[in-house]
This record gives structure tokens, sequence and C-alpha cells, in this order.
């Protein structure tokens, strides 16, 4: 991440800060003891003291050998301490540069300097005491002259002695568009208006995470749900359309629609093969996970118009389903016995010591429990992939297109499940025989074949 970064290269150079403080405190300690001395010939000063208050300038050196961040190993750094109590910043603090005297114009213009800076300070001390303000925009003035000839950073924060090879001018291994993390202006406290862009970007994407967290749904999840409710409407409107004004054209239309919807499910699945087949009862208006009772899908199988064809082959399905379930759970039953009792024979060998760590005893007993383990987790995947087979109404043969987008209207705000749908359909179908066969046992009672009557429709 790029804030990661960002803090990591802060933290790093307030390290190399730290370290510099750590070696030239002792030195500023006894300096501060001493009597003040004159600046060597050729400094070069910015920055200024507290305001109001002439610096008592004291003079601490830092070798090239510091771990701090410097533009050349052959210049000579200083830093001078603001007043006597040794507040260092803002408020007070300066930074004093001894670059390598080469040139006579460098001498000649370091002179000129120092000239312009001792005329200053004897102005500002001809002015009354009376006039603080006076002498505050004195030095400030004295500040601004000097620090525009000079090349360095602005003012540090407090407690952070500042070096003139960290600004950016000063250091050319320094990226111009590198953060500046020494100034205060950490992008993490002051983003610029890139770095506020990209977080206003990338909001949205994690507000969004946090709320499919929240919800336990995943993006996938949410992207099918989506593409749900929008063939959702658009089945809803070609059926409506095609019972009102029976046309082939909405039939197709609706085949196609259907298409998409197949094609989107494939793309998915290649993914996510769990994701569809398993999905789970979410209702799509709230958001909530629920589930909706039998008489939910009594309704939405008596509204998807059967054929008795089709009612006969949901009924020999949910037949096999039922048969393969019945093997798969007393599969299960018998793995879960032996699981329990390979186990319990292991611990009470271990107990009684005769299942020490590498025997034989040990790893038999071990092998036999690892292979039921096995064979019960392959059951496990069977039973899941079973019964999302059986669940999946997109790729069920037992309905047609129509028939699905009429299931998959009746059904909302849920997901419809299609082995809920068949399971509805069989019990419908036998209810509506039942109620056939009191009607015909009733030797044509009133109220037997009004039942009759009710029951098919």
């Amino acid at each position: 991440m790029k804030e990661y970064s960002v803090v990591e290269t802060e933290n790093s150079r307030l390290r190399a800060r730290l370290r510099v403080i750590e070696a030239v405190l002792p030195v500023r300690q006894r300096m501060q003891k001493q009597p003040s001395q004159p600046l060597p010939t050729g400094t070069t000063i910015t920055g200024t003291g507290m305001a109001g208050t002439p610096p008592q300038s004291q003079l601490l050196k830092v070798e090239p050998g510091e771990p701090a961040d410097r533009a050349t190993g052959s210049e000579d750094l200083y830093c001078m301490s603001g007043d006597a109590g040794g507040s260092v910043g803002g408020a007070g603090g300066a930074i004093v540069v001894v670059p390598p005297l080469t040139t006579p114009f460098q001498l000649q213009h370091q002179a000129s300097l120092q000239h312009q800076h001792s005329l200053q300070a004897q102005a500002s001390q001809q002015l009354p005491s009376s006039h603080p303000q006076a002498q505050q925009q004195q030095q400030a003035a004295s500040t601004g002259a000097v620090s525009s000839s000079t090349t360095s950073a602005t003012a540090p924060p407090l407690g952070l002695l500042r070096l003139a090879a960290d600004s950016p001018t000063a250091s050319p291994h320094r990226s111009s568009t590198e953060p500046d993390l020494d100034s205060g202006c950490s992008p993490l406290l002051h983003p610029s208006a890139s770095t506020l862009e990209h977080w206003l970007r990338l909001r949205p994407a994690s507000c969004k995470q946090q709320q499919h967290q929240q919800q336990g749904r995943s993006p996938d999840e949410d992207r099918w749900l989506e593409i749900w409710k929008a063939w959702v409407r658009e089945a809803s409107l070609l059926v409506q359309v095609h019972d009102a004004r029976p046309n082939e054209i909405y039939v197709r239309r609706l085949d196609e629609a259907f298409a998409r919807l197949r094609q989107a499910e494939h793309e998915l699945d290649l993914a996510h093969p769990e994701l569809i087949c398993n999905m789970r009862q979410v209702n799509m208006e709230t958001g909530v996970e629920e589930v909706p009772p039998d008489s939910f899908w009594t309704l939405v199988a008596s509204g998807m118009r059967l054929t008795p064809a089709q009612v006969a082959d949901c009924r020999t399905a949910l037949t096999l389903y039922r048969e393969r379930m019945e093997v798969v759970m007393a599969e299960r039953r018998s793995l879960a016995d032996q699981l329990s009792s390979c186990m319990g024979a292991l611990h009470l060998a271990e107990a009684e010591g005769r299942a020490a760590p590498g025997s034989m005893q040990r790893e038999r007993l071990t092998l036999e429990a690892e292979e039921v383990a096995a064979a019960l987790h392959a059951n496990v995947l069977a039973e899941g992939h079973t019964t999302g087979l059986a669940r999946d109404l997109l790729r069920s043969d037992l309905f047609n297109s129509t028939q699905c987008a009429r299931g998959s209207m009746l059904s909302y705000p849920y997901y419809p499940d299609a082995l809920a749908i068949v399971a509805a359909v069989v019990a419908n179908a036998d209810a509506a025989a039942t109620a056939q066969q009191a009607a015909t046992g009733g030797d044509g009672s009133g109220s037997g074949s009004g039942k009759g009557g009710d029951g098919p429709q």
C-alpha cells in the first residue's frame, strides 16, 4: 500500500533524526555551559531565534559520518540552538551550513551576507525596549533577507533538529515528487489533491467491502444477485405481455434473455462452482438472510403451469434424489461410527502407553483414522454436489425458459430453489390425487365434489 510505504519512509527518517539528536545532545549541553563563541568565518545562517529575543548562537557541529540525509559528504553541517532553554523548531533554533570555500566569489558573497546581518543586528539593538513589535518586525525582515539568499528547507516541527541537507534543493538525490516528510506536511496528515482523489476513489470500494463483510456476502454473490434482479425485471415484463397478448416474439425474446442469464451463470460458475448451486436464501429487498416457509414454494409451483408429463418427471427426479441421499446418509452414519471407534482406540492406546510416538501401533491407528476421515470428506462432497444439482433451477431439464421465468418471477424476493419447487410440485400433485380419490369415494356428496374441484385448481 502507498500509505504504508510513506509511513515506513517517515519512520526511517525520524529514526535517523533521533540518532543525530542523540549524537549532538551531549555536545550541545557542554556548549551551553560555555560562554558564547563567535561564528567561524564563512558561515551562512538560515532560520531565526525566538521572536522578540535575540538568539544566543551556540555552535553544534555534526560530523559528515552521521546517519542523516545529506546532499554531499564534503560539506560541514552545523546546528545552532536558538535560546538557552534548547527549544528547536519554528519558534526557536536555526540552521548553519558551512559549505567548502573554494572560490573567491563564494568568500565575497558570504562576507557581504555577514556584513548585512551585522548591520541589521546593530539597528535592532538601537530600537527602544518599549517597541517590541518593531523589534519583532526588524528581526523578521532580517530573517527574510538572510533566508532569501540561502538554500534551505522550511522550519522544522518542535523537538526535531533539522539539517539543511534535507531540503529538496540541497538534496539532489530526492525526487521533486517525493513528499517532504520532515516538514510536517505528511500526506497522512495533510493529503495533497492527488492523494485525496486517490482516497476518494478507494473509499466507495472499501465501504462496499465492509458492507459485504458485515452482511456475510462476497462481491461475486452481490454481482450475481444484481444480474438476477435484472433478469427478473425483464422476465416479468415479457411474461405479463405474453399472457395478455400471446405472441411468439415475446417467447423468442424471453429465450434470448434466458440464454444471456445462462451465459452469465457459466462465467461466474467457472470461478465459483458453489456460488449459484448453493445460493443462500436472501431477501433481495432487505438484504437479510431469510428462509421462506414451505407454503411459499407451493404457490410458486402451482404458478409455473407444468404439464402432466413434467409433473411425472419431477416425481421421478425427486425419487432419485431421495434414494441417492439415503445411500449417502447411510454411508455417512457408518463412517461416523468407524471414525469414532478409531479415535477411541487411539486414545485408549495412548492412555495405556501402547501408542508411543513412532510406534507401529500408533501408526496403524492413525492411518485407519485418516482413511475414514477422507472417506467421510468425500461423502460430504457427494451430498453437496447432489444437492447443488437438484437446487439449480437454470440447469434443470425439467422446465423450459418460460416456466423458469415464471418461477423466477413468483419466487421474488427470494432466489428460486429448484429442489423445493420440485418437492412442492410433487406435493401438489399428491394432494390433488388424494382430493380426487376422496371425491370419488364420497359417492358424489356435495362437500366431497367441492373439495375435489378446488384441488386440481
